[in-house]
């Protein structure tokens, strides 16, 4: 099933509550960075601060993740993050970046698993 970005953000309350069972929730708030707006929850999750994040794909659909920065701003992590959109690579599973370079990672292919 998909759910629009506006659709998410009608039952934000909703999804708050159930993250809340499990997590401690610092703040929540639409922002546009790059002229793209996501929604982001900042919480605690076993001890870490993350923000986990809503932006739209199109009028269907919407990309969920978390993420993690330390040394730089949530504009420059987000601006990242509208990057790996624009170069809509299947595959990508994860990005890494700094304030000189963007690069996509290719998450590894498991091609064989042997149990013992």
């Amino acid at each position: 099933m998909y759910y629009s970005y506006n659709n998410i953000l009608t039952n934000i309350g909703q999804i708050k509550e159930k993250m809340g069972i499990y997590y401690t929730i610092l703040d929540s708030k639409e922002v546009t960075i790059d002229s793209t707006k996501f929604y982001i929850i900042q919480l605690v999750a076993d001890g870490v601060e993350l923000e986990y994040f809503y932006t739209s794909l199109d009028e269907y659909e919407t990309l969920t993740g978390t993420m993690k920065y330390q040394t730089i701003s949530r504009e420059k992590a987000y601006s990242f993050i509208n990057q790996m959109l624009k170069t809509k690579k299947s595959g990508a599973s994860s990005f890494a970046g700094n304030e000189e370079e963007f690069k996509i990672i290719k998450s590894p292919v498991i091609k064989d698993v042997k149990v013992k």
